[in-house]
């Protein structure tokens, strides 16, 4: 069973628990393919039901199972969650190169997920520092609304402001 995440401040009760992660499909290591037929490896979370939702992704370079609270937070709150991991980094295939295949990897990360019968084709990205930086070489999107007017504030997660 995957373990309930606990924000800060929260006091869910383990029965509560239990409960909230029989509606959350967790998929370790969903190969997504690219234009140049590497895999990127991700873990995605998504409410359990047939109706498509918003997605939100995270392409890091940091071991991306590091984020599973929040995406679990964002999948029991009606979000599919799915956290990338660069090329050559965790689980993808390929070479590291920083900042090199960000641009074209995020673009096919986000075709991908647009294509998915799980996605209601708005997309959303998320995350600070060095996740910020690979959402500002993903600006011009059509699947992400807020594309041609990207913001970097910081998202209010539960217990953090």
């Amino acid at each position: 069973m995957i373990p309930y995440p606990r924000f800060p401040g929260t006091e869910e009760k383990q029965e509560q628990a239990t409960e909230t992660d029989k509606n959350v499909d967790f998929l370790w290591g969903v190969k997504i393919p690219m234009r140049d037929g590497i895999h990127l490896s991700a873990t995605l979370y998504k409410p359990k039901g047939p109706e498509p939702v918003p997605a939100i992704l995270t392409l890091t370079p940091y071991i991306a199972d590091s984020y599973h609270p929040r995406a679990f937070y964002f999948a029991q709150h009606g979000y599919a969650f799915v956290l990338a991991d660069c090329r050559g980094r965790g689980n993808s295939e390929g070479e590291f190169e920083p900042m090199m295949n960000e641009g074209p990897d995020g673009h096919d990360l986000v075709e991908w997920l647009a294509a998915q019968p799980w996605c209601d084709g708005n997309i959303g990205m998320v995350g600070p520092s060095d996740f910020a930086r690979r959402q500002v070489r993903k600006r011009e999107c059509p699947y992400i609304p807020s594309s041609k007017n990207c913001s970097l504030r910081p998202l209010p997660w539960a217990g953090q402001r």
